[in-house]
């Protein structure tokens, strides 16, 4: 999680890219967050990406 906060941070794209990269990050963090939250409850996780559906 530390390394997506950092890129998050010290993002080196502009414009477009910039913003789409940003936004990676940003739902990255949020999957991280979720699974903290679904090993503290004992639930499975699950993530979308691309309409697919990822259950841990």
């Amino acid at each position: 999680m530390c390394v997506a906060l950092q890129q998050l941070l010290n993002c080196p794209f502009s414009g477009m890219t910039r913003k789409l990269f940003l936004e990676s990050r940003a739902l990255e963090l949020i999957a991280h967050q979720l699974c903290q939250m679904s090993d503290a409850r004992q639930l499975p996780a699950v993530v979308f990406h691309n309409n697919l559906t990822f259950f841990f």
